[in-house]
C-alpha cells in the first residue's frame, strides 16, 4: 500500500462539508452569488467520488492479483455499511415520526417495504431503481459500492496488462460521457447518479495512474515541479472560467456542466492538492485533516439532524441562528462518532459476522 496522501483526506473532508452544510443547508441569505454556489454545491458529491476513486486504486491495483473478492468486498462494507446502517434506521425511524406528525414524509422520501430493504441492502441507488431514499446521502454509499466493485473486476482482468486496464477504463469513462451528454436516465443501473460517479471514480483512477508514473520517475522532483506550475495555471484558467461562467450563466457557460467538472475541475482539485506546495501545506494542518478524518462522519450524520430539526421546527432551522446550530450539532455528532462510536460499531459487526459466518 502507498503512502497516504494526507491532502487529498482533507480536500475529501471539505467536500463533505460543502455537501452537508450548503447543498443541505435551509437558510441563505438572498444574495446571488451565494445561492449560485449553493445550486451547484452537489457537485462536490463528484470530487468525493474522485478522492474514493484515486484511493482504491493506490491502495489495491498492485495487491489486486492476491486479494479474494470476499476479502476486498467485505473490507469495503466493513468502511462503509454499519454506520450508514445505524443512520439509515434513524433516518427511516425520523420519517415515520414525520409522517405521525404532519401527515408526509421528508423530502418526498419514498417509503415503503421494497424501498426500506433495498436501501439496508445498499442496492437501491444505481442498482434497482433511481429511489428517493429515506436517508438523503444513502443514494452515493450504494453507488459508491456498486463503483468499487466494477474497480475490483477491471483491475482483476487486467493483471498482467496494465495497457487493458487503461482501455478498460477509457472505454467506461466514454460510455459514461456518452450517457451523460445523451441525458441516459433509466431506472436500471445506467441512470444519471450512477454514470455521474462511475465516471468520477474512473478519473479518480486516472490521476492515480499519473501519480504512480511521476512517482516512478528518475526526475520525480522535476516533473512534479513542472505539474504544480501546470496546477498553478489551470488554477487561474479556472478562476476565469467560473467568473465568467458566473456572469452568463454557468449552464450556458460549461454547456455540459457535469462533465466540464468532471473531467476538468475535479483532476485540477485533486492534482493541487498534491502539487502545489501551498495548497497541500495549508490542506496538510491540522484543522483540514480533522475535517478529512470526520468527512465520512458528517456525511451520514448531517441528514439525521436534518431531519430532526425540521420535525421540531423547519422554520426555525430556515433562520441564520438555525443554520449555525445544525452545523455546529452535526459537527459536534460526527465527531463523537467518529472517536467513540464507529469503533465500537466495527466491534459489533466483527461479532456478528463471527457468529453469523463462523470465520
Amino acid at each position: 500500500m502507498k503512502e497516504r496522501i494526507k491532502s487529498l483526506d482533507a480536500l475529501r473532508g471539505i467536500a463533505a462539508l460543502i455537501i452537508a452544510f450548503v447543498g443541505h443547508q435551509l437558510y441563505f441569505p438572498n444574495i446571488h452569488l451565494i445561492r449560485t454556489f449553493k445550486a451547484y454545491s452537489f457537485y462536490f458529491v463528484e470530487l468525493f467520488v474522485c478522492i474514493s476513486g484515486f484511493a482504491i486504486a493506490s491502495n489495491y491495483k498492485e495487491k489486486i492479483k492476491s486479494t479474494s473478492f470476499k476479502e476486498y468486498i467485505f473490507k469495503r462494507i466493513r468502511r462503509l455499511y454499519p454506520l450508514y446502517w445505524l443512520t439509515e434506521f434513524l433516518a427511516l425511524s425520523l420519517q415515520l415520526v414525520s409522517y405521525k406528525k404532519m401527515g408526509h414524509f421528508l423530502f418526498d422520501a419514498q417509503i415503503d417495504l421494497f424501498h426500506v430493504l433495498s436501501n439496508f441492502l445498499g442496492i437501491s441507488c444505481g442498482w434497482i431503481i433511481a429511489s428517493n431514499p429515506s436517508n438523503g446521502p444513502a443514494w452515493t454509499i450504494h453507488v459508491l459500492m456498486l463503483c468499487y466493485i466494477f474497480y475490483y473486476f477491471i483491475a482483476r482482468l487486467s493483471i498482467r496488462s496494465n495497457e487493458k486496464y487503461l482501455q478498460a477504463l477509457i472505454i467506461t469513462a466514454f460510455f459514461c460521457v456518452t450517457g451523460l451528454f445523451w441525458r441516459w436516465n433509466y431506472s436500471f443501473i445506467y441512470h444519471d447518479n450512477t454514470l455521474r460517479c462511475l465516471f468520477s471514480f474512473c478519473i479518480g483512477c486516472f490521476l492515480n495512474e499519473l501519480y504512480s508514473h511521476l512517482n516512478k520517475s528518475s526526475q520525480r522532483n522535476d516533473l512534479q515541479l513542472v505539474w504544480g506550475g501546470v496546477c498553478i495555471i489551470f488554477i487561474i484558467i479556472l478562476a476565469i472560467s467560473l467568473a465568467l461562467a458566473y456572469v452568463l450563466g454557468i449552464d450556458a457557460f460549461f454547456g455540459e456542466t457535469r462533465i466540464v467538472v468532471i473531467a476538468f475541475i475535479c483532476p485540477i482539485l485533486v492534482l493541487s492538492s498534491i502539487y502545489v506546495k501551498a495548497i497541500r501545506s495549508l490542506l496538510e494542518s491540522q484543522l483540514f485533516l480533522f475535517l478529512g478524518k470526520i468527512s465520512f462522519s458528517v456525511y451520514l450524520w448531517h441528514w439525521v439532524i436534518l431531519l430532526l430539526m425540521v420535525i421540531i421546527d423547519g422554520n426555525f432551522l430556515a433562520t441564520p441562528f438555525g443554520a449555525a446550530l445544525y452545523s455546529l450539532i452535526s459537527l459536534f455528532i460526527a465527531t463523537f462518532s467518529n472517536l467513540f462510536l464507529e469503533k465500537r460499531l466495527d466491534t459489533a459487526f466483527m461479532f456478528a459476522k463471527e457468529k453469523l459466518l463462523g470465520d
